[in-house]
């Protein structure tokens, strides 16, 4: 329980602090007179979210329900490599393409080309990894 009155008190302590320091002509009260558009949004983006979720995970718990809870957890351990190196690498490539592929749109060259070699290069190098594994 005290890591619930612990929060509890910093956002108690936060809020009081906000509002001394806060200029005195901007108190702006929250209202609900726009609270169906916000709500329709709010269910959509989680609608949205619990399916991506569960479209995500489904194959954990086929994978759960025919091989057993072993399966389960090579596979993931196995999905966490792979998602490490796409992240890892990935991140990597777009800091690099992304402007790379602005400056051709800015250019009028053709994007097709640019994005077909920027997809070659990586499964390229994707393969000789592999290959070098």
């Amino acid at each position: 329980m005290s890591l619930a009155w612990a929060s509890v008190a910093n956002v108690v302590c936060l809020m009081l602090l906000v509002n001394t320091a806060r200029p005195q002509e901007a108190w702006i009260t929250p209202g609900l007179k726009e609270w169906r558009r916000i709500a329709s949004f709010g269910v959509q983006t989680s609608v949205a979210a619990i399916v991506t979720e569960i479209a995500m995970n489904m194959n954990d718990l086929i994978l759960g329900r025919f091989l057993g809870f072993q399966a389960v957890a090579l596979y993931s351990r196995a999905q966490g490599l792979v998602y490490l190196f796409h992240r890892d690498m990935m991140n990597a490539v777009r800091k690099v393409a992304f402007p790379a592929f602005a400056q051709a749109v800015r250019e009028n060259k053709d994007l097709l080309k640019a994005y077909l070699l920027s997809v070659n290069c990586q499964t390229r190098s994707q393969l000789l990894h592999l290959k070098n594994f």
